[in-house]
């Protein structure tokens, strides 16, 4: 016996109902999205950070007083912002450790492309490929991290020869109100395994600036200026962890092994380079 079927079509109504609740679970779907790429981009980059703890520590291991790797400029006037090192850093370190890929932050994953257009491939585990590539700007290997470790410059516009500044051993006249009570300043910036401030102080932080005006490697400076050193929106956004046009933090790494996620709030400014007012900057922040 035949039946008839009768079918209806969905109203108008039907599928805006449907379509709003579509969009709705979508809006409760993309924030968690958001922050479970951004926590594994934390992830790997607190990874790296503990590589170059390891690295360090290899090393200081190596040396007979402990001492970390400094590094000093032995030529012109070479290194004055944070990321600087000389053009032999890289290569020094590879022989304990020191790869590629700890030379990215994860949550910059431009500046691997630039580095792929820039030598016509990935350059694998060749660290002389690396430095060339980091070197290619001022004859320095400018690095993707903020690197504490004092170094000497090659004809120095600071007093003491030697950046980042350190301020535990100046009057507190003399130090700046942007760094006072912070623990670079009660402690030094580490140079050795002995370092009293190996547990307060890194040695490393992810790249973090005011202001740096280097656009071949597609940093920019902060668009609300100079505010403040010691304010955490004066932070370049192409520099640091950001999530969307929120300033997250950054990864900090220690002699002693541990590596801290330094949030917004937590965030220091620990060097000015000499010769730099207050108005240009860069400050650099860890």
């Amino acid at each position: 016996m035949n039946r008839n079927r009768s079918s209806r079509a969905f109203t108008l109504v039907e599928l805006l109902v449907i379509v709003a609740i579509i969009a709705a679970l979508a809006s409760l779907a993309l924030p968690a999205l958001s922050t479970a790429k951004f926590t594994d981009k934390t992830a790997s980059c607190i990874n790296n950070k503990k590589q170059w703890c390891a690295v360090v520590n290899m090393y200081a291991g190596d040396d007979a007083k402990g001492r970390l790797p400094r590094y000093d400029f032995s030529y012109g006037a070479g290194g004055m912002y944070a990321p600087d090192g000389p053009t032999n850093m890289l290569s020094g370190l590879a022989a304990f450790g020191l790869t590629v890929p700890m030379c990215f932050d994860p949550f910059r994953p431009g500046e691997i492309d630039v580095l792929v257009k820039f030598l016509g491939h990935y350059p694998g585990s060749s660290i002389q490929e690396l430095t060339r590539y980091m070197s290619r700007q001022y004859n320095e290997c400018r690095l993707r991290d903020n690197w504490w470790i004092p170094r000497k410059q090659g004809a120095s516009p600071d007093p003491t020869g030697v950046f980042p500044r350190d301020y535990s051993t100046v009057s507190l006249l003399a130090t700046p109100t942007w760094t006072k009570g912070t623990p670079a300043a009660i402690y030094g910036w580490p140079t050795a395994v002995s370092s009293k401030g190996v547990s307060h102080v890194p040695f490393i932080s992810c790249l973090a600036a005011s202001a740096v005006g280097l656009s071949i490697d597609g940093w920019a400076d902060s668009p609300t200026g100079m505010a403040s050193p010691t304010d955490a929106t004066a932070i370049c956004p192409s520099t640091a962890h950001f999530e969307g046009v929120r300033i997250k933090g950054v990864n900090a790494a220690y002699v002693d092994g541990h590596v801290e996620t330094h949030n917004k709030d937590k965030m220091l400014c620990g060097y000015l380079p000499a010769g730099a007012g207050s108005s240009s900057g860069p400050y650099w922040y860890y």
